[in-house]
């Protein structure tokens, strides 16, 4: 059914019209496939928290503490395979789009950790959003290997 929509908005107006029938269809298919993740994990610190997420927004905030708690809201979820796991080294969470819903997926963080988290974060492409910075942060040059 979306491809002939598609098809047909493309026929009748072009990208304009094929561009305005995909802004129609977004919302409905976001709040359609639309899941959340909460979990909470104990750590011992100082922690890392390792970052690969693909269209995704990432916030991070600070709170004293020895735990590391993520909150995920994945729209289109049906294309995002979440996985976070946890070791000795640290935290990772992994959303990886899946080939089968192309652009429209997306998982937005809230991460909330103690001060002493070390954050690496690889985002393609992505938003990350340090939220009650009390100190320094340092990155690395940005590498884009498009």
């Amino acid at each position: 059914m979306w491809r002939r929509v598609a098809n047909t908005a493309f026929r009748i107006g072009g990208r304009p019209a094929l561009n305005a029938a995909v802004g129609l269809i977004r919302p409905s298919i976001d709040r359609i496939g639309q899941d959340t993740f909460h979990e909470v994990y104990p750590v011992t610190l100082p922690v890392t928290v390792y970052i690969y997420g693909v269209n995704s927004q990432v916030t991070v905030r600070y709170q004293s503490g020895t735990e590391v708690a993520v909150h995920a809201v994945l729209r289109a979820a049906f294309g995002i395979r979440l996985t976070v796991e946890q070791d000795a080294a640290g935290l990772y969470i992994i959303a990886k789009r899946l080939p089968v819903a192309g652009a429209i997926t997306r998982a937005d963080f809230t991460l909330i950790v103690p001060p002493e988290t070390r954050i690496l974060a690889q985002l393609t492409p992505g938003t990350l959003i340090f939220d009650g910075i009390d100190g320094t942060i340092e990155t690395l040059p940005v590498h884009n290997f498009r």
